[in-house]
């Protein structure tokens, strides 16, 4: 898993670390350094895999891969270490999991950029995994599979915990909750299902009106929860009490959503274009991006994490969309970015049960904050599609919002000045993940264990990532 000019032994330094997923079972991992950056010439990623064969001379391949003067992407890593296309990933501090279709989960230090082993439970592929903990210290792993069960692991030991069953069909997604008491899932059943997970059992489940592909957890207290429905829509409900807030229309079907404040949602699929909703005025998007990449976007993610924006994740202040009639996205409060008005990006005071998580107004989940997120600002998003790009956008640079269901071109034009950085990996990108990573992090414990039916080893030697490339 080694890469990367000067840090052929590991990485020691802090800093926001994206990892890639593909389909091609390649796991790409990249530094992200701090705007102001601009973007240049869309440069090749390079590929050093564990298992696969191709070229030896890694070094020179890496020091063409999306690096040079502003790049904000710098690759470190590339590595094959599942036998099948990768499904899901998830980062928080120096922990990184990957699952895939080969039915195992794999572990990483990201730090030491060291493959630590496989968890094998799981008798389908892993389809979702969520870590969660305090900070970026994370606790628990939550991992869903096409064998349609849910399983539970203690990261300081990769003990499996219990195994949640009751979907009939392939989970599509799980989401935590903050308080780390319950966790939300979606299934190709269509049913939303919320789990006591200090109980291990389901306390409620319902049918939504159409397949739910992907699910997330509002920043802050949870107050609201998004689902991406197969078809178009995007259903965003309050957690108390599992009612309709808010319904985002698209014309394709949205595969991945997430938050950027309490009240801001960042969504892209089919379409092949990114827009950022304030789910209180959910007629059409406050910015849309079309074209953003020439196929399907797999994963969107706000680079600065949840709850890191001021104080927006508590509402005490506003990092907000500012709404200017038709113009779209014209300011956006808090922060440097302008102004200390005040907004409501967040319930103040405000406890929730049912889907919210019983009685706790507690912070945490596995997203990853610290000294590096500071040097973000809450406007910027990375975007991974099946295309191979990677891109990194300031929604700040948008001027305008393109009607909200204007068809993407087949093939994106000259890129806005809204796109920071891009980097292409030649391979087809299925998953993202972030971490925020410190030097002085706990390391990463080695997985242990067996499969309940005895079926080989549930962990494999720890090795360094190094290796072949691909073509």
């Amino acid at each position: 898993m080694r890469g990367g000019a000067g840090d052929a032994e590991g990485d020691s330094s802090g800093g926001l670390r994206l990892i890639a997923g593909s389909y091609e079972r390649f796991l790409f991992g990249f530094r992200l350094h701090p705007p102001p950056h601009t973007v240049g010439a869309l440069q090749p990623a390079a590929c050093s895999g564990g298992n696969g064969g191709g070229r030896e001379n890694g070094e020179e391949e890496r020091d063409q891969g999306g690096r040079g003067e502003g790049a904000a992407l710098q690759q470190q890593f590339c590595y094959g270490g599942h036998t099948g296309p990768i499904k899901c990933v998830a980062a928080a501090g120096r922990v990184a999991v990957s699952g895939g279709a080969d039915d195992s989960v794999r572990v990483y230090d990201l730090s030491t950029r060291t493959d630590m082993g496989a968890l094998l439970h799981h008798q389908a592929g892993v389809s979702c995994l969520a870590l969660h903990g305090s900070g970026s210290r994370p606790t628990h792993l939550v991992a869903g599979s096409e064998d349609r069960t849910i399983s539970l692991w203690e990261v300081a030991t990769w003990r499996h915990l219990s195994s949640l069953k009751g979907h009939k069909a392939p989970v599509n997604d799980v989401a935590v909750h903050p308080s780390g008491r319950v966790a939300l899932s979606v299934a190709r059943d269509s049913e939303l299902r919320l789990w006591n997970l200090l109980q291990a059992r389901c306390s409620f489940r319902t049918r939504a009106p159409a397949e739910p592909l992907a699910l997330t957890y509002s920043p802050g207290d949870a107050a609201s929860y998004a689902m991406a429905l197969r078809g178009g829509k995007v259903a965003v409900h309050c957690s108390a009490d599992a009612s309709l807030t808010a319904s985002l229309p698209h014309d394709g079907s949205c595969l991945t959503l997430s938050f950027l404040t309490p009240h801001v949602v960042v969504t892209g699929g089919e379409e092949r274009a990114i827009r950022v909703w304030d789910v209180r005025q959910a007629l059409k998007p406050a910015v849309s991006v079309a074209g953003a990449h020439s196929s399907r976007i797999r994963s969107v993610l706000g680079v600065l994490p949840v709850g890191q924006g001021g104080k927006g994740a508590d509402g005490d202040e506003g990092n907000e969309l500012a709404l200017a009639g038709r113009a779209g996205l014209t300011a956006w409060s808090g922060g440097e970015a302008g102004g200390d008005g005040e907004g409501d990006g967040g319930d103040k005071g405000g406890e929730e049960e049912g889907a919210g998580g019983g009685r706790r107004k507690k912070r945490g989940g596995a997203s990853s904050g610290g000294e590096a997120a500071a040097q973000w600002s809450e406007h910027v998003v990375v975007s991974g599609a099946s295309d191979g790009c990677i891109r990194l956008w300031d929604l700040r640079r948008l001027s305008s919002s393109p009607h909200p269901h204007a068809s993407a071109p087949k093939a994106p034009p000259a890129l806005p000045a809204a796109c920071l950085s891009q980097v292409l990996t030649n391979a087809r990108l299925t998953c993202l993940a972030l971490s925020d990573l410190s030097p002085h992090h706990h390391a990463v414990p080695r997985p242990g264990g067996k499969r309940p039916s005895g079926e080989g080893e549930g962990a494999q030697p720890r090795k360094k990532i190094k290796g072949g490339g691909h073509k």
